[in-house]
């Protein structure tokens, strides 16, 4: 517990810092997913409006492709 300017009682779940490094760190992580997120889906959105185009729709593929990790 810590005390705050208005003389209340902040129940904090770490003492030493660490906690907010942690989740930090983790919100971070959460934007780069949903960067990654949103690079994938403009280029499938437009694959979905647009008219197919061979020369454009199969690299296009190939790179979205190469971007899933192995498992």
């Amino acid at each position: 517990m810590s005390e705050v300017p208005g003389g209340l009682l902040f129940l904090t779940w770490t003492t030493n810092g660490y906690g907010q490094v942690g989740s930090s760190l983790g919100g971070r992580a959460l934007i780069v997913a949903f960067a990654m997120m949103c690079v994938i889906a403009v280029p499938v959105l437009a694959q979905k409006l647009l008219p197919p185009q061979a020369a454009i729709d199969v690299p296009l593929a190939l790179a979205i492709t190469a971007l899933i990790p192995p498992r």
